[in-house]
């Protein structure tokens, strides 16, 4: 939550629940050294934000399940958004409005696949992801916890 609130995120966590309020979030640096796997959320998260987004010291997101720079970096670019790295550095510029009517490939890794079936839920059309069944690693009931958010989801 503490990247969210940088970003100009307004939220409250207690012990039982996380209240997340309708906020405006601005683009900001966020150092990725220690929690390489909330990269893929982080960089849709910032395709929505004003401004320009820099992740730093990201390098291992590049050694993961799959170099989820490099996935991310192709699939956010088909939906719109404007993303550029180098090694260990993300730079991503928001707001964005993602366009649909695109598959985008989950790069059989988790965390990539709910990364963008959360961003799709903004899209402008429907938004196939192809290798949606690697979330089975570590969130075999994501796609369910979506419809009971009201969200459409189809699975094939």
């Amino acid at each position: 939550m503490d990247f969210v609130r940088k970003m100009g995120g307004k939220t409250e966590v207690t012990d039982k629940e996380v209240i997340v309020y309708p906020s405006s979030l601005s683009g900001c640096e966020l150092d990725m050294q220690n929690c390489p796997d909330l990269g893929p959320i982080l960089m849709v998260l910032a395709s929505f934000a004003q401004g320009e987004t820099k992740m730093i010291n990201a390098a291992r997101l590049r050694y993961k399940e799959s170099d989820r720079i490099e996935a991310m970096e192709t699939e956010l670019r088909k939906v719109g958004v404007p993303i550029h790295s180098s090694e260990g550095e993300v730079w991503i510029q928001g707001p964005t409005a993602w366009k649909g009517g695109v598959t985008l490939d989950g790069h059989k890794d988790h965390r990539i696949v709910m990364a963008l079936a959360i961003g799709a839920t903004m899209a402008d059309a429907p938004v196939t992801i192809e290798g949606a069944e690697a979330i089975a690693k570590s969130y075999p009931g994501f796609f369910r916890d979506l419809r009971s958010l009201g969200i459409e989801v189809k699975e094939k």
